[in-house]
């Protein structure tokens, strides 16, 4: 999944390569040490958070399980702000976008 590439460089001390498809079939690459992305491409690319509007909350806690059903599949990588909108048109889930490049800090901060 392409989230964990961007989770493991959030924690890991060496260089990490993040490669992904967006949906409508353009490869995005990043490079990340830690918190920072050094490379992105193609220049603009954004990524996607969302929460499925159709699951239902749990009693209690959230399981693993539970985030990825409604997280998952809105979590997705775009060429642009344009393929994003595209794509955000057709799903069942709140989404919201934002660069690429600020993806690690979040990760970091979800998991912490």
């Amino acid at each position: 999944m392409f989230y964990d590439a961007v989770l493991l460089s959030a924690f890991a001390e060496r260089p990490v390569a993040i490669r992904t498809e967006s949906p409508d079939g353009t490869i995005l690459e990043a490079r990340a040490v830690g918190t920072t992305v050094s490379t992105v491409s193609p220049d603009g690319a954004v990524v996607s958070f969302g929460v499925d509007d159709t699951v239902a909350p749990p009693d209690g806690e959230p399981s693993h399980a539970d985030i990825y059903t409604a997280v998952c599949p809105y979590v997705r990588a775009f060429p642009g702000h344009e393929a994003y909108e595209r794509w955000a048109d057709t799903v069942p889930a709140a989404t919201v976008a934002m660069p690429l490049a600020g993806t690690t800090e979040i990760a970091a901060a979800l998991v912490a």
